[in-house]
């Protein structure tokens, strides 16, 4: 009988966990594939239990699919609003590394990667290219004055969207303080492009995010 009522206590406990993970997501109309929602669990899973659980909640109309995607809202456009985004974020990736690669060579970078959407494979129409990056220690100040000084010469060709330099971080104190969930979601989905070693030791430092995420797999 015990087996039993803990066997049930775990899977609404996921069940919970799957609902909460659609909710993130759809702050921003974006549904998420099975895959997805498996890495951002916050109870480890198995890929079968977790098919049998969400084909439950789309029955029970807790949730609602379209293709290989979920969604807490039953609004069959939003496939296409998510590949459509997938399909427009593709060349920016390409041209965020483009970037990353010449930020990268600027005195005192230690590491640069893309976030926000773009990191999350995704990108509205005229997005920005959102960069994450790590500093030498204590030349964080030189750093962001060089860089966005470079910024202001952006301007002059149109082309300041894709330099949205938003987050600096210092190679000596690389863990974030802010332990949430959605700190958590917005670590774990950057993309690292140049700066292997201080990335390597940045998400080393910030494994916080297991707590919430037990099933994601750092990036190499």
């Amino acid at each position: 009988m015990i087996v039993v009522i803990t066997f049930v206590l775990k899977r609404k406990k996921l069940k919970t966990g799957i609902l909460k993970v659609l909710a993130y997501f759809d702050l921003f109309d974006y549904p998420v594939s099975a895959e997805e929602i498996m890495i951002l669990l916050e109870n480890p899973i198995g890929k079968k239990e977790l098919l049998e659980d969400l084909g439950q909640l789309v029955q029970a109309q807790c949730l609602f699919r379209f293709g290989e995607f979920y969604s807490l809202r039953d609004d069959p456009s939003s496939e296409k609003k998510r590949l459509d985004g997938n399909k427009r974020a593709k060349p920016l990736i390409a041209i965020g590394s483009r970037i990353a690669s010449f930020l990268f060579r600027f005195p005192f970078v230690r590491g640069v990667a893309l976030s926000g959407s773009l990191s999350k494979n995704f990108a509205e129409e005229n997005a920005d290219i959102d960069l994450f990056i790590i500093t030498k220690t204590n030349r964080l100040w030189v750093a962001r004055t060089l860089l966005h000084l470079f910024k202001k010469l952006t301007y002059l060709t149109g082309n300041q969207h894709w330099y949205c330099m938003n987050y600096f971080i210092d190679e000596d104190a690389l863990l974030i303080e802010e332990k949430n969930i959605f700190t958590a979601t917005e670590l774990i989905t950057l993309m690292p492009k140049f700066g292997a070693e201080a990335f390597v030791q940045f998400f080393r430092v910030n494994d916080w995010t297991n707590q919430f995420f037990p099933n994601y797999q750092v990036k190499e």
